[in-house]
Order: C-alpha cells, then sequence, then structure tokens
C-alpha cells in the first residue's frame, strides 16, 4: 500500500507545505484510509437503492429538468440558470465530492468507494484476459461532478480532424473545429504558469469557470522525454493549439507553489538579499557527511593529522583511515572516496610489513 501512497504524497507536497501540521495529518490519513477501506469495499452489483419511489412528491415546478449532474449536465444546468426567471432542477443520484475527489491522482482509489457506479463489462476473448472472469471494469462515477470525480484531469481537446469528422457526421457547421474552437475558450480560464511551457493564445481562453494550466509538480522525467522528442524532429507545442507534438500536460487543477516569508525573517523585504541570508540561517542544515576533522597534510603546525602514509604525526603504529582524513571538501558523496581510504590503506600496511602489496 505504501507503493501506491508515494506518488500521491509527494503530489501533495507542494501544495500541503502552506499549511499546519493538523492539515497535512488529515491529509495523509484520509489518504491512507482511502486505500485501507478500498482492499476490502465491495462494489454493488445492482443498483436497487436507485429504484424509483412509487410515492409521487411535489418539489414544485421547473422550466428545465436536467437528469445527471455529469460534466455535461452541470455545465448545461449552470448556463440555464444565467437566466434569473428560469426555474431549473438538476437530478442527480449521487452525492457531492470531498475532499478525496478533489485531489487530482486520488482517482484510482476513488474507485473503490460509493462514487463509483460499478458497471463492469461481460467476460471478454480478446482484451481484460488477465482480469477476474475476463471483466473489464467501467468505472463511472456517481455524484454531482460525474465521472470528473474519477478523473485525472488531463485537458486534451482533440485535433481539428476530429471535429472536421463530427461536422460531416452531423452535417452542420456547428460541430466543425472552427466553431467548437469558441465553446472551449468560452469555458476555459488558462493560466500559463510554466512559461518554458508552449502556448498559442490563439486557442485559449481566460475568465471561464473551468481552471487549465501545466500541471504541477512536474515529473523529474519531463525534460529527457521533451528532449528526446526534439532529438526526433518532433515539435515542442501546444496540443491544444491544433499542432502535433510533445507538451507537457495540460489539466483542470489550480496547481501553484505558494509560500509565505518565514515568520523570522519577516522584518527583511520578502525575497530579498538580506532575507535569504536570514532564511538560510533558519531552515539550512547538514547533510550527516563530516570529514576532515584529522586531515592529511605534511605539517601538523598547519594542522595536518596524518601523512601521506594515513600515519598519525608524534606516534608511531597509528594510522587513520575514514573521512576524517580527507584535507578538503568533495563535489561528490564521502561513500566511495572513504572506501578507496581504506584501500590505500591496505596497501600501506602490506608495503610496510610485508615488503609488497596485491
Amino acid at each position: 500500500m505504501l507503493a501506491n501512497l508515494f506518488p500521491v504524497l509527494l503530489l501533495l507536497v507542494p501544495s500541503l507545505c502552506q499549511y499546519d501540521i493538523a492539515t497535512v495529518e488529515y491529509y495523509v490519513q484520509l489518504i491512507t484510509d482511502l486505500y485501507k477501506n478500498g482492499e476490502t469495499y465491495e462494489w454493488p452489483t445492482n443498483a436497487h437503492e436507485y429504484y424509483s419511489n412509487t410515492k409521487r412528491q411535489k418539489y414544485g415546478s421547473y422550466d428545465f429538468v436536467v437528469i445527471g449532474a455529469g460534466a455535461g449536465g452541470s455545465v448545461a444546468a449552470s448556463r440555464l440558470s444565467e437566466i434569473e426567471s428560469w426555474n431549473v432542477l438538476v437530478l442527480e443520484a449521487g452525492v457531492y465530492g470531498d475532499n478525496a475527489t478533489d485531489v487530482p491522482d486520488l482517482y484510482t482509489p476513488v474507485r473503490y468507494t460509493n462514487y463509483n457506479w460499478a458497471y463492469n463489462s461481460t467476460p471478454q476473448k480478446t482484451c481484460c484476459l488477465g482480469a477476474q472472469n475476463q471483466i473489464c471494469l467501467y468505472p463511472r462515477d456517481r455524484g454531482v461532478g460525474g465521472s470528473t470525480l474519477i478523473n485525472g484531469l488531463v485537458y486534451a481537446r482533440g485535433y481539428k480532424s476530429d471535429f472536421d469528422r463530427w461536422e460531416k457526421f452531423a452535417n452542420d457547421k456547428r460541430w466543425g473545429y472552427d466553431s467548437v474552437l469558441r465553446y472551449f475558450k468560452k469555458s476555459e480560464n488558462f493560466v500559463h504558469n510554466d512559461k518554458q511551457a508552449p502556448y498559442d493564445p490563439a486557442y485559449h481562453g481566460t475568465g471561464g469557470y473551468l481552471q487549465v494550466t501545466y500541471h504541477q509538480p512536474q515529473s523529474p522525467q519531463l525534460n529527457a522525454f521533451l528532449e528526446a522528442n526534439k532529438e526526433l524532429g518532433f515539435e515542442i507545442a501546444d496540443y491544444n493549439a491544433n499542432k502535433l507534438g510533445a507538451s507537457p500536460v495540460q489539466t483542470n487543477t489550480n496547481a501553484s507553489l505558494q509560500g509565505s516569508p518565514l515568520r523570522a525573517c519577516r522584518k527583511h523585504k520578502n525575497l530579498s538579499e538580506s532575507y535569504w541570508y536570514c532564511a538560510i540561517r533558519q531552515v539550512s542544515s547538514n547533510l550527516y557527511h563530516p570529514l576532515g576533522t584529522c586531515p592529511m597534510g605534511t605539517d601538523p603546525i598547519n594542522g595536518a593529522v596524518v601523512d601521506s602514509k594515513l600515519k598519525v604525526f608524534g606516534f608511531r603504529n597509528l594510522r587513520i583511515a575514514d573521512a576524517s582524513v580527507f584535507p578538503s571538501p568533495l563535489a561528490g558523496h564521502p561513500n566511495a572516496p572513504t572506501v578507496m581510504v581504506g584501500e590505500q590503506l591496505e596497501d600501506l600496511v602490506k608495503l610496510t610489513y610485508n615488503g609488497k602489496y596485491d
């Protein structure tokens, strides 16, 4: 289970850094419980609890009834309700999302909750053969927001040819790319939060209800992926701008790395040179690799403790072979050099007492 938790916690770290320890502990416990409960969760095999109630009840009269508060239904209902004189009723079997559904990378464990209708395929012959009874899972969300609640929040519209094909199927230009583009832009609030990422403002909107950003924090492998594509001749392009190429992923998240001045350094202008000196003193720490306390050298008067043969000055039959003899710090990890010092000592001792070394 810890292997599953790690990437989720990694994604949460930047956003949780600005909160108190109680909030952090709450989310850690939330994620832990979600995975733990999912191990024993049993999906429903029917929808009997949602069978219609034969007893009629009056809820008033409405101009529009929207059945299902999924991505489309919710938008339709919201847009309809902009007309104040209209009464709009939205019917949804599920409930509102919670803190678990608000975390993008928790869409997998959320499948093992009541948010999932638990639809499955019939036994398959050409796919899902490794699944139990060769049945494919088909998770669809039950709740306000529909399957946006069990979703990775990737924002990728599709290509121009996709919608031009729709136009031909529908025999109506309103479904062609040039027509649907304005609706994409109308709903979108694009925030160009990664200035290095490709962005074509002609294809993006601002001020809409659907937040779109480049996902943060980015994968450590992203730069290698983009560079590899460039070497193969592919363009680094905004894939939602009718271009084919490689790009960081755009998502429906409001992700950012936020912070506030350290309490002990608030008397300094935030991010100024004096602030950073103060901050360094507040948060800097060692990396548990002390060295050079018995440095190698030629003159003990100048601080040397051992000579080049690792012998301690002023003593007979005493040598040192560890990181303490390093005469100066290294740019790398001290473990391998310390091993090397031990190898050196072995040969020095053999040469001294055996006249030869391996």
